[in-house]
């Protein structure tokens, strides 16, 4: 039979880190595209050790150990049993990042309860609960997908140079663009982030201050 989990290539910038027999653990439970890369961010880290918990997979054990994570294979990974083998004693930091709301607050809360100390990053598809459980659980943030990708798209939508969008400085504040523009096209060219605001499309762009590579003719990164 072949794998039940579907497996991304892994498109990496650089080697993984080398962890050390002493570094603190960093879990992060799920077994898919978010949950890996994810890892391999934190693997791209110095001083952590990442441990990936999730079902028994042999195709996914590998996308794990490729980035440098150790996977354990656990048959319910909100388990205390399963969280005891990935080391959630002397964990800095669980992400529970699969998409089960429900299994992702059980294994947090678990996790809590057998380190107090553990830093919580959930992954809620629920943007109400979201807010709710991170007013309630100290040292914890609490993300929603569903919220990050709507407002990325919104913002594609209105500018098709925009990469990127959130709603900022509060969860349902100004919806804010990213983009990557030519300075001086947009009427920026020299100036820099102080006080300058881009007037159009109602996405807020603030103009780094220019670099200009070699050949460039003067790009600038508008953001």
């Amino acid at each position: 039979m072949g794998s039940s989990t579907p497996i991304l290539p892994i498109h990496r910038t650089e080697e993984p880190a080398l962890a050390e027999p002493g570094d603190p653990v960093m879990i992060v439970v799920g077994g898919g595209a978010i949950a890996l890369d994810t890892a391999q961010e934190l693997c791209a880290l110095q001083g952590h050790r990442v441990v990936v918990l999730w079902h028994r997979d042999p195709d996914f054990t590998r996308a794990v150990e490729d980035i440098g994570a150790v996977h354990i294979a656990a048959a319910r990974p909100d388990s205390t049993e399963a969280l005891d083998r990935a080391g959630v004693l002397d964990a800095v930091t669980i992400l529970a990042l699969s998409p089960d709301d429900q299994l992702n607050l059980h294994a947090a809360l678990l996790a809590r309860d057998a380190n107090p100390r553990i830093r919580i990053v959930l992954r809620q598809f629920n943007r109400t609960l979201a807010y709710k459980i991170e007013q309630n659980l100290p040292n914890c943030s609490v993300l929603s997908l569903a919220r990050h990708s709507a407002a990325t798209y919104a913002a594609a939508g209105v500018d098709p140079s925009c990469f990127r969008g959130l709603q900022f400085p509060e969860r349902d504040g100004p919806l804010t663009g990213f983009a990557t523009r030519i300075a001086e096209s947009c009427g920026v060219g020299g100036e820099t982030v102080a006080g300058r605001t881009h007037p159009c499309r109602r996405l807020q762009d603030r103009a780094l201050p220019r670099h200009r590579p070699r050949g460039s003719g003067g790009a600038g990164r508008i953001w």
